[in-house]
């Protein structure tokens, strides 16, 4: 019970809300144009046929969660990638918190937009590993975490 408390602290969801109401109200938001691509991508891989040969630069990591979860519709997938998106926004919210009286200022830094506007990038992600190494780098300094998360960060997004 101690783990969701801290999990669910006040000033997360705090943040949370406030991302939620810029992404919602301020910013709009929209799936990438190639998120249907995405998701025949995901069918493809689960028949374990791939008849593709052009891939996003990104990670495949919606098509991959999309094959394990056995998503055979188009609007249940979408639906997938919004609740991934958000859940990975509020970890990033969660793991902001190092920063303090500076978080809701990271909030307003500009990496909401891109990871807002068009849902079914990977940047959402691209955000989380990189604050996982800076929080790695500047509160406990652990060298395996920080080395773990950068070659996550390059198979995250090939064009890091």
């Amino acid at each position: 019970m101690q783990i969701l408390s801290k999990f669910f602290k006040k000033e997360t969801i705090f943040l949370f809300l406030i991302s939620q109401i810029l992404i919602h109200i301020i910013f709009g938001t929209t799936f990438s144009n190639t998120i249907f691509h995405e998701f025949e991508i995901s069918q493809e891989i689960k028949n374990l046929k791939m008849p593709y040969n052009s891939y996003n630069v990104d990670t495949p990591i919606f098509q991959i969660f999309g094959s394990l979860l056995n998503i055979d519709d188009f609007r249940f997938f979408a639906v997938m990638v919004f609740l991934i998106t958000n859940f990975a926004i509020y970890l990033i919210c969660y793991h902001i918190s190092f920063l303090k009286n500076n978080s809701i200022v990271f909030l307003f830094s500009g990496w909401l937009v891109t990871v807002s506007w068009f849902m079914g990038y990977v940047d959402v992600f691209t955000v989380l590993i990189s604050v996982l190494i800076y929080k790695n780098i500047f509160v406990n300094l652990n060298f395996l975490r920080i080395i773990i998360f950068s070659i996550l960060l390059t198979f995250n997004h090939y064009g890091i």
